[in-house]
Order: C-alpha cells, then structure tokens, then sequence
C-alpha cells in the first residue's frame, strides 16, 4: 500500500503598484487596446467622444474617432460609389475634421470617416481597428427618428466584434430634453 505525500500550495497574492504594460503589437501592425469612437455632428456625440477621450488617456488605449456619412449602399452594406458618395465622403471628411478642431483632441487621436450606414460602417472600422471597445453617445429623441440611438445600439450590438458602450447624454443635452 502506498501513502500520498501531502502537497502544500503556495500562492503569491503580493500585487505590483507598478502600471501594466501597453499590450503589444499585433503581426500584422495593429495594435491592442483601441477605443473606437462614433460621432457625428450631436451634443450626444461630443459628451461620447469627450468620454472616449477620458478612457484613453486613463488607460492608456489608442483612440480612433470615426464620422459615417449615410450613403446609398449594396446589399452588404458597402456604399456604391458615385457622385453623391464622394460628396458624403467629402462631407465626412470635413466634418471630422471640425469636430477634432472644436474638441482639441491630442495629437495622437487617429481619424477615420466613411460612408454607408452607421451600424455597419462602424461595426466595420472597429473590426478593421482590432478595437476592444466602441463608443457612441445617446442623444436626444428627433422629430424625424425617435430612438435611432437605441436602434443603432442594436443593429452594433449584433454586427460589432467587442462591446459597444453607450454614452448618455450630457447634463445641459439631458435638461433640453427635459424642458422640451
């Protein structure tokens, strides 16, 4: 008959104060640890972005900011080129621009704007980015499309490959509505 030796285990619960390390790059030279922003030309957008920018300096995370301008797309949502595409583009492009301006993000905010529909353009550019988190602000109810937030937070939550925060809007935006 044999006897069991009795094992002791040894853990080191002592953590580092030290700050993590930024992760690595990926081989095909994307790197982890991205935050991907959509905005628009919103209050709604703006407190989103104020809030990417806040978690990627906090975690030291790259940012992308993305504008999509609704285009006419195909049946996989890749926007069919023609004349008023490359004016949507062109339109995206200027708009991002004012919107990086207005907001003085730093340097190191990468810029990306496309056209097609929302959800799939950035479903799109986050996939593209290897993002570990999108963000997208909540606005106001409109006239015309009550709830598109709401609807554009669906359609990414299926078709985005990380989670998908969803930034409430900003306290002088949430008393517009409240008076409105």
């Amino acid at each position: 008959m044999t006897t069991a030796t009795p094992t002791t285990i040894h853990s080191d619960t002592t953590r580092s104060e030290e700050p993590a390390a930024l992760p690595a790059p990926v081989s095909d030279g994307a790197s982890r640890g991205t935050i991907v922003c959509g905005v628009d030309d919103t209050p709604a957008a703006a407190a989103a972005l104020d809030a990417a920018v806040e978690l990627s300096a906090r975690l030291e995370l790259r940012l992308v900011v993305v504008t999509v301008a609704e285009a006419f797309t195909d049946g996989d949502g890749r926007p069919i080129d023609s004349l008023t595409t490359n004016h949507a583009r062109e339109g995206a492009r200027r708009l991002l621009q004012r919107l990086a301006d207005d907001a003085g993000l730093p340097a190191t905010t990468e810029r990306r704007y496309d056209v097609g529909t929302p959800a799939e353009a950035l479903a799109r550019a986050a996939q593209e980015e290897r993002a570990d988190l999108l963000v997208i602000g909540a606005g106001r109810r409109r006239l015309l499309r009550p709830r598109a937030h709401v609807q554009l937070a669906v359609e990414l939550g299926a078709a985005c490959p990380c989670p998908v925060v969803v930034v409430p809007a900003s306290p002088r935006e949430r008393r517009n509505v409240a008076a409105g």
